[in-house]
C-alpha cells in the first residue's frame, strides 16, 4: 500500500493521504481504499489520471475524502479506524468515490447497494 500511496502522492491538492485494504461485505478479499485530506476540492478526474499510472489491480477501488487523518501518539495514521468505518455512503461523513471503468464517480446509496448485491463490478 505504501507504493500505491507514493504514486497517488503525485495528485495535486492533497495535504494527507493513505491507502489500506478493507473488507467489502459479501465479497472475498479486500478492496483498496484511498483516504485523502484535500487542500481544496477533490477532483476525481485528476485522481483518475494519476491512478492510471498503477496497474489496474493496484488502483484503489474507493476514495474517501475526509477532513483529517486520525493518528496515534507517534503520528502514525490509524488505518484500523478507516477499515472499521468502511465506505457506506449513508453511515460515513465526507464524500466517497468508487472506481468505474472510465473514472471515479460519487458513491451513492444506490451504487453502494449495487456493490453489496454484486451487480457493480469492482
Amino acid at each position: 500500500t505504501s507504493r500505491i500511496a507514493d504514486v497517488l502522492a503525485a495528485t495535486p491538492g492533497f495535504s494527507e493521504k493513505t491507502v489500506c485494504g478493507f473488507q467489502v461485505p459479501g465479497m472475498e478479499g479486500q478492496a483498496g481504499l484511498a483516504a485523502v485530506v484535500c487542500e481544496k476540492d477533490f477532483d476525481p478526474k485528476v485522481f483518475w489520471r494519476v491512478a492510471q499510472e498503477l496497474p489496474a489491480y493496484a488502483q484503489p477501488r474507493f476514495v474517501r475524502v475526509i477532513d483529517a487523518m486520525t493518528t496515534t501518539a507517534t503520528f502514525k495514521i490509524q488505518k484500523v479506524n478507516l477499515k472499521r468505518e468502511g465506505i457506506d455512503p449513508v453511515a460515513q461523513e465526507g464524500r466517497i468515490f468508487v472506481r468505474q471503468d472510465d473514472g471515479y464517480v460519487p458513491l451513492t446509496p444506490v451504487l453502494w447497494q449495487s456493490v453489496l448485491g454484486g451487480t457493480l463490478r469492482l
